[in-house]
């Protein structure tokens, strides 16, 4: 039986509660057992273009979109022989580049 406030997927298996209509403890026993799903991600980087600087000495970032995304700066290997990345996220490239 599906509670107040919650709808059922197009099978009407798996009820969904939204927050506000949640009472009481959580029931486990209402859930199905699944069997591990087999997922897997593959990507690939895009260079956009080297970081150059300026007249002023101040970094000067390639055109970036504006959209989200993940972005990676390579510094190269530091003094110890470490690869040195840094590795972001954000919802807004162009803008974050920017900042």
């Amino acid at each position: 039986m599906i509670g107040a406030g919650s709808s059922a997927t197009e099978s009407g298996s798996i009820p969904r509660l939204t927050g506000a209509s949640r009472r009481g403890p959580f029931d486990e026993s209402q859930l199905k057992e699944l069997e591990a799903p087999d997922v897997r991600v593959a990507f690939s980087w895009l260079s956009a273009g080297p970081i150059t600087l300026d007249e002023a000495g101040l970094p000067r970032f390639p055109g970036l979109p504006r959209a989200p995304g993940l972005y990676r700066y390579d510094f190269g290997v530091d003094d110890d022989g470490i690869r040195v990345l840094y590795i972001g996220g954000s919802v807004e490239l162009a803008r974050r580049a920017s900042n």
